[in-house]
């Protein structure tokens, strides 16, 4: 039986594409025989390692896009856009390489590296994108809409050679019309979670979480002394990036749960009555999933993650904080949002009861669609 080869190609852009492929790579271990996975991307490559071990293969490269931040985790679009023009000039070098290294592929999975696909084209192997949103969705909201633009032609002309798009829920609309006929619509796909019981005493549960590029890092350490005057909330908060002062007022705070770690503190979720977070598209999954009410940041200069938090606020599912609401206003957020807000949010999210059945959804259409 000849064994098939799958590349897949995840984008180096924060943790949720690392996290959504690992889902995926399990499911297809588990349901596809025959098949050998190697994975292409660099940053959370140790992520997949901790996981699979010696169970599928890793490339350490770099798949050129990623947004580049500021020092307060905000995208820099200077640096940003630099980024898009050393993607133009090295892609054409990157395929080359790439072609020589993989010539005959069964399988291309991206999320979501355009020039996978042109890798695809010329080894002629079939191609799946799967992502909520796509880099030039990306290019014109923060960049350029001109036809002229010649990254943005370049990027569409590259995402036309997908061969299907796997889409989550809260992609764009433009994205959906724009490949209208390759088209896949699949639950979202969620990391494991291990079952725990909630605290049976009389406080509520908050997780109170930075993400990797520590966006909200100084809101948080601002808004931390004050954390003591809500009462009856215990606040599980993530010291891993806090200097000691801050830990001491962390250690002497009684409602104030200390956890070591992003990858830990993402873990305490299911322990949670609400959460308090940046809207990263995994974070939302997460609260989504697990049905947690959530109140975001919302990150205006991020046009993904305001996105997100314009369509949620619509469905009615989240509750949004402004850099103006932390610091010692957070007593009355928070007062006001258990008061008012979060049991109709924990409705609504029962309501639409989403699912987490991406992974498995995907791995029958890929069967289908690769007739394996």
């Amino acid at each position: 039986m000849k064994i098939k080869k799958i590349l897949i190609f995840i984008s180096d852009e924060g943790f949720g594409h690392t996290v959504r492929q690992r889902s995926l790579i399990k499911a297809i271990l588990k349901n596809i025989k025959y098949c050998e996975v190697e994975v292409i991307t660099s940053k959370k490559i140790l992520l997949l390692k901790e996981t699979f071990k010696n169970k599928i293969k890793y490339h350490y490269k770099h798949n050129l896009i990623e947004t580049i931040k500021k020092k307060d985790g905000s995208i820099d679009k200077i640096k940003t856009k630099k980024m898009f023009h050393h993607w133009f000039e090295s892609k054409k070098k990157w395929v080359i390489d790439m072609c020589k290294k993989y010539p005959n592929p069964d399988l291309i999975i991206s999320d979501s590296v355009p020039q996978a696909f042109e890798l695809a084209r010329k080894t002629n192997t079939k191609s799946i994108n799967i992502s909520h949103f796509t880099w030039n969705w990306f290019y014109r909201k923060h960049f350029s809409q001109s036809k002229n633009d010649p990254i943005l032609k370049e990027l569409d002309f590259l995402y036309n050679f997908a061969d299907r798009f796997f889409i989550l829920p809260i992609t764009p609309l433009e994205i959906i019309n724009k490949y209208k006929g390759k088209i896949h619509k699949i639950n979202f796909i969620i990391s494991d979670f291990e079952k725990k019981n909630k605290n049976l005493k009389k406080n509520k549960n908050c997780i109170i979480m930075d993400n990797g590029t520590n966006l909200l890092s100084n809101l948080i350490k601002k808004t931390i002394p004050y954390l003591k005057n809500i009462k009856n909330v215990n606040f599980y908060v993530n010291i891993k990036s806090y200097n000691k002062k801050i830990q001491k007022i962390i250690s002497s705070t009684t409602n104030i749960i200390p956890v070591n770690g992003l990858k830990k503190i993402h873990y305490t979720i299911p322990i949670a009555d609400f959460v308090i977070a940046r809207g990263g598209f995994n974070t939302i999954t997460e609260t989504l999933i697990l049905k947690k009410p959530a109140i975001f940041f919302n990150e205006i200069y991020n046009k993904e993650t305001s996105f997100n938090i314009r369509m949620l606020r619509k469905m009615g599912v989240i509750s949004t904080i402004n850099k103006s609401e932390w610091g010692y206003k957070i007593i009355k957020k928070v007062n006001n949002f258990i008061k008012i807000d979060m049991l109709k949010i924990e409705k609504k999210i029962f309501d639409y009861n989403f699912k987490s059945t991406g992974a498995t959804e995907s791995i029958k259409e890929i069967k289908r669609f690769c007739k394996w």
